[in-house]
């Protein structure tokens, strides 16, 4: 479904859906089922331009390729629609409203689940330390350090081999070492 608000479009088939759930609510005294959806309005992740971020299937249909996207931006929008008396869905009942960051977070917080937290929003905990990472960062330093030390010890044996060649120097000529 594709609705403007606010002279933005929004388009239900071109999104990331990021949480859904339904609630029981009540409209004008009757009980009523509503599903919310989240959505996200996708960004294409740096480098890749906006056709990278959809794939046609051997069928003909479009979807969206999640590994082109920037999951961390992007606008949010809050899909409600409202059963029937037959609890089947229809479009005319469906409303679209535009959330700000902050309330996207407490819907995440409330209906989703930690790692999608952390793949719309980054980890609250911070910068997780991913031990595989830094032993690949810190690779070249250690690298260097191990070239340096193999290079001084091979200079520690040739300083070794030229001390021992001056002593058979001096041994052969009767001379003693001064010290």
């Amino acid at each position: 479904m594709k609705k403007v608000v606010n002279g933005r479009v929004y388009d239900t088939d071109k999104c990331v859906d990021v949480v859904k759930w339904e609630e029981n609510d009540t409209v004008q005294g009757v009980a009523v089922l509503v599903r919310r959806e989240l959505h996200r309005v996708p960004t294409p992740a740096a480098g890749k331009s906006p056709i990278d971020c959809f794939e046609t299937s051997s069928y003909g249909s479009c979807y969206l390729k999640s590994d082109n996207l920037d999951l961390r931006s992007g606008d949010f929008f809050l899909e409600t629609t409202i059963a029937d008396i037959c609890h089947t869905y229809n479009t005319c009942g469906c409303r679209i409203d535009p959330v700000d960051e902050k309330t996207a977070r407490q819907i995440v917080e409330k209906y989703g689940d930690y790692e999608t937290y952390c793949r719309y929003f980054g980890s609250p905990e911070g910068v997780a330390i991913d031990l595989k990472e830094v032993e690949k960062a810190c690779e070249p330093a250690r690298s260097e350090k191990w070239k340096a030390e193999e290079e001084r010890d091979k200079l520690k044996e040739r300083v070794a081999e030229l001390e021992h060649q001056v002593a058979a120097a001096r041994a052969a000529v009767g001379d003693q070492p001064t010290e």
